[in-house]
C-alpha cells in the first residue's frame, strides 16, 4: 500500500512537467524560412477557388495577395485549373 501512496503525486508531477513544456514549446515561434534563389525554386501546383492571384482589382499590374508574394520567395508557383 505504501507504493500507491508515492505513485500518484508522482504521475502528478510529471504530467504538471509535461504539461509547462508542452506550453512552453507552444509558446515560440519558429524561424521563417529564408528565400530561395530563382532557380533553386521547385514548382508549386496551386488550385485554389480564392482570388489570391490576382489584386483587388483583378489587374495584371497588381501581384496579389501577401500570401502568395511569401510563397513566390520559396517556389514558382503555377496555377492550374484542374487536378489532373
Amino acid at each position: 500500500m505504501s507504493g500507491a501512496r508515492w505513485r500518484a503525486p508522482a504521475i502528478a508531477a510529471a504530467l504538471l512537467i509535461a504539461g509547462a513544456m508542452a506550453l512552453l514549446s507552444l509558446g515560440r515561434s519558429p524561424e521563417p524560412l529564408p528565400p530561395r534563389a530563382p532557380g533553386d525554386r521547385p514548382p508549386l501546383l496551386l488550385l485554389t477557388s480564392l482570388p489570391i492571384l490576382f489584386g483587388e482589382h483583378f489587374s495584371l499590374e497588381e501581384a496579389g495577395s501577401p500570401a502568395v508574394k511569401a510563397l513566390r520567395t520559396r517556389y514558382r508557383v503555377l496555377p492550374i485549373s484542374v487536378t489532373s
